[in-house]
């Protein structure tokens, strides 16, 4: 396996100019944040009745909302 690895397999070039996309960065770590929180402290807070819990669902939803329409465009 090593021996047609190393025989057929293309040695790839370093792409200095790849850039992260923040924002996507952002938005995703954010919603995976909020998530976490609500999910943690929701049943010690009687889930939607607190409503730390309904901005932590609305956090996460929004973030969530924005990261996949700014993947797909």
């Amino acid at each position: 396996a090593f021996f047609g690895v190393s025989m057929f397999v293309q040695e790839t070039k370093l792409d200095l100019k790849a850039r992260l996309d923040w924002l996507g960065f952002g938005m995703l770590s954010i919603a995976i944040a909020a998530l976490q929180m609500f999910l943690d402290r929701g049943e010690q807070l009687n889930w939607f009745s607190s409503a730390e819990i309904v901005v932590e669902a609305l956090v996460c939803a929004s973030a969530f909302y924005i990261f996949i329409v700014h993947t797909f465009t």
